[in-house]
Order: C-alpha cells, then sequence, then structure tokens
C-alpha cells in the first residue's frame, strides 16, 4: 500500500532534519564560543521635527557613556554610532527626508541590550 510507505518516506525525513537542525545547533553553539554572542535589535519611531532637530544636534557632541559605559569610537559613516568599551555599540541613523530614527543596538546580553535601548530611546528624547 502506497500510504504506508509515503508515512515511512515522510517520518525518515522529519528525523533526518531534526538532526540536521541538532547539527546546526551544535556548530553555532561552537560559533558562539569562539567569538562571544551578539544580540541586536532595532527600532523605528517617528518624533517632532523639533524633537528630530534636538536629537541631531545632542548627537554632534555625543555623550561620553551609554548604559553606564564609556564611548570609546564615535563612527559617523552611517548616522551616529557610538562604540562601547565593550565592544557593544548603539547606532543613531536620522531620515533625511521625515521626522523617522532609527535605532540600532548590539550587545553581548539580553540585559545589556535592553539597556542600550533604554538609553537611546532616552537620548532621542521619546
Amino acid at each position: 500500500m502506497p500510504e504506508r510507505d509515503e508515512r515511512l518516506a515522510l517520518l525518515r525525513d522529519l528525523e533526518r532534519a531534526d538532526e540536521a537542525a541538532a547539527a546546526e545547533l551544535a556548530e553555532l553553539d561552537e560559533l558562539y564560543a569562539e567569538v562571544g554572542t551578539f544580540l541586536t535589535a532595532r527600532l523605528t519611531f517617528r518624533l517632532e521635527q523639533r524633537a528630530v532637530e534636538d536629537l541631531r544636534e545632542r548627537l554632534r557632541q555625543p555623550p561620553a557613556s551609554v548604559a553606564g559605559l564609556a564611548v570609546i569610537e564615535v563612527n559617523r559613516l552611517d548616522g551616529v554610532k557610538m562604540i562601547l568599551e565593550d565592544g557593544s555599540w548603539l547606532l543613531f541613523r536620522l531620515s533625511g527626508m521625515e521626522p523617522v530614527v532609527r535605532l540600532y543596538a548590539e550587545a553581548s546580553t539580553q540585559e545589556l541590550l535592553d539597556r542600550l535601548i533604554t538609553a537611546g530611546e532616552v537620548l532621542a528624547g521619546r
């Protein structure tokens, strides 16, 4: 009966998919052990035009610390990216066409990522 063979083939395919996923997770764990964990977040929000201009002015001279970490470098290639002492970062990209702010962050833990996003929102006046 074909139905029995189909069910058996489907079960075998599911087993193979499960084995492949487990292998990929093991590789990912090895990679994290080698280079560390990096978590990212992106937030997009609108502000009043005046608030965007205020933020643009504040970002001309970024703060010396963010979320309790020293800002060791400011990169202005694609917005204002504040690189922090532990390697985490916070990036502001302000739209030139509308009052929209994009906030990006990267950190090694969820707790730090949440702190960076909160600090970014506070800096943006949100």
